[in-house]
């Protein structure tokens, strides 16, 4: 019995070292992404979907992949918090996020490593949002078991990501991307 209980105990141990090992991972990505760019302007945007209306009505696929990119980078701080934050509401881990990306936003501009932009703030809120409802569906399919869930889907999206922006970035695939 004592065994038992050691061994559910290292599970536990494992289980944690991994989640706060790929949050880790994330959150390193996060800041790269965020203020890894040199600029040497300062631009700013306050005008709600003025930046995403001239990404999406000019076709800009560098653009559309910008809206796509700050949805989906913010993702993961909503099924975090929600995970992390699981008796609180989800109004309080929205807030969280958007206060989060109003942060980066105003450091970017006075870092000058990138463009202020209150359209990146609301699609940051956006992917956040998607996150905590993310969280939710997977907690609703496997209910106890959901952090093991997120354990795996971090770690595969995670590599996954990880591959493609190698990818992008060396041009492996005949695509090359500038990421930082």
């Amino acid at each position: 019995m004592e065994r038992l209980q050691r061994n559910q105990e290292n599970n536990r141990v494992w289980h944690r070292l991994i989640l706060f090992g790929v949050l880790g991972l994330y959150i390193i990505i996060l800041l790269v992404l965020l203020f890894g760019k040199a600029s040497s302007t300062r631009t700013i945007n306050l005008v709600p979907f003025h930046t995403i209306a001239d990404y999406l009505s000019h076709d800009k696929p560098l653009g559309i992949s910008n809206v796509i990119g700050n949805v989906f980078l913010f993702i993961p701080m909503g099924v975090y918090l929600a995970l992390f934050r699981p008796n609180k509401k989800w109004m309080g881990s929205l807030l969280y996020i958007l206060l989060t990306s109003v942060a980066a936003e105003v450091a970017q501009y006075a870092l000058q490593v990138g463009a202020a932009d209150i359209d990146d703030v609301i699609l940051n809120g956006i992917g956040g949002l998607l996150g905590i409802v993310l969280y939710q569906v997977l907690k609703r399919i496997f209910k106890q078991k959901v952090i093991h869930a997120v354990e795996i889907i971090s770690l595969v999206a995670g590599i996954l990501f990880l591959f493609v922006a190698v990818s992008l970035w060396t041009g492996i695939f005949g695509v090359y991307i500038r990421i930082l």
